[in-house]
């Protein structure tokens, strides 16, 4: 048996794409924005080679985002292959995730190389992609039909016990945190903890 729609669509299909495509869209879900969108054959070549030299998955990852910077940075080939995607995402704003891992020793330096990677990108992209610092940073890339990014943690791990590190990542264009994520860090319970306790 086929159901029949509760409502009728008040758009067709190409108006809700031209909807779309003039609407001022913040995709907050895009934490690859600056480390998944470029793969190209650099990095398939680079990554065939850690396989092969037995790198974990987390090794390679840090790898490649390496390369991926690296590349849009040297190639105008590979930052217009990195742009198309921002183009054909629909997408005027995205939010990029770079709080590290879950290894407390790791999360500060590895948090600080994949935010200045991003800045790397954004510097090399000609004005294509800026950083989001605030609202009148949004109304410009919507007006000048750019795109932004907002940088954001998903864990508060990255600040260890050194508060002073919250205006340090502020500078370097860190706009949102999330407290906790999977597991347990000095500030709270993640959402995976089998024993919860809470925020602490």
């Amino acid at each position: 048996m086929v159901r029949e729609p509760i409502r009728v669509p008040s758009l067709t299909a190409d108006d809700a794409l031209k909807l779309h495509h003039e609407a001022l869209v913040i995709d907050a879900q895009q934490p690859p924005a600056t480390s998944g969108f470029l793969f190209n054959d650099t990095m398939r070549l680079a990554l065939a080679d850690m396989y092969a030299a037995g790198y974990t998955s987390p090794e390679a990852h840090q790898q490649l985002l390496r390369i991926a910077a690296n590349e849009i940075q040297t190639s105008s080939a590979a930052a217009d292959e990195y742009m198309s995607t921002w183009d054909e995402s629909g997408i005027t704003i995205g939010a990029g995730t770079y709080a590290a891992g879950n290894r407390a020793e790791i999360a500060f330096e590895e948090t600080v190389t994949q935010m200045a990677q991003a800045r790397s990108i954004i510097d090399a992209s000609d004005g294509r992609l800026s950083l989001i610092r605030n609202a009148s940073d949004i109304e410009k890339v919507y007006q000048d039909g750019t795109h932004g990014l907002i940088m954001d943690l998903q864990d508060t791990l990255p600040f260890g016990t050194d508060l002073d590190r919250i205006d340090m990542f502020h500078s370097l264009g860190l706009r949102q945190v999330q407290l906790t994520y999977n597991l347990r860090n000095l500030v709270g319970d993640g959402c995976t903890e089998s024993n919860p306790s809470g925020v602490s």
